[in-house]
């Protein structure tokens, strides 16, 4: 099995709008099974050059950086240390755990406390906590107290 993990971040017992709670963890991941296949030098080259090439392009407008075609004592001794390998797919799970067990109140409370932490990775998480509970998008700051103080 090979877990794929999506975006995960401690919650504190602070961030829900009930109490009493403990501290747990939210977290979203794949897990792919199969019967994984060694590849030979060949394969592992091609997988390690698609690789360095999805990457890089990433970096742009940074020239790209690609594997030396011509062998080199740094080269011959990391590819030493790389296996190539290919997993495939007998089976495909989803898991995730939101906050599913929680009111929404608690829910949206965990959504805000995410979007405080203001990175890419929380506000993702924050973004599967509401589509998955079917909860509305609770902005950094704006509990359910302001948002009712705002509307009337």
């Amino acid at each position: 099995m090979v877990a794929f993990l999506g975006p995960s971040a401690y919650i504190s017992p602070d961030h829900y709008a009930s109490q009493p709670h403990f501290p747990t963890w939210a977290y979203a991941a794949v897990h792919v099974t199969g019967r994984p296949r060694l590849l030979d030098e060949v394969r592992t080259m091609r997988q390690l050059d698609d690789l360095i090439e999805d990457q890089e392009s990433r970096l742009a407008p940074k020239q790209p950086w690609s594997l030396p075609r011509r062998t080199s004592a740094l080269f011959d001794e990391y590819l030493r240390l790389i296996q190539g390998f290919e997993i495939p797919v007998g089976r495909i799970d989803g898991v995730y755990k939101l906050g599913q067990n929680k009111s929404p109140a608690d829910m949206a409370s965990q959504a805000r406390a995410f979007r405080e932490r203001g990175t890419d990775s929380m506000n993702r998480l924050a973004d599967y906590i509401e589509r998955h509970n079917n909860l509305p998008r609770q902005e950094p700051g704006h509990g359910p107290d302001q948002l009712a103080d705002a509307a009337g």
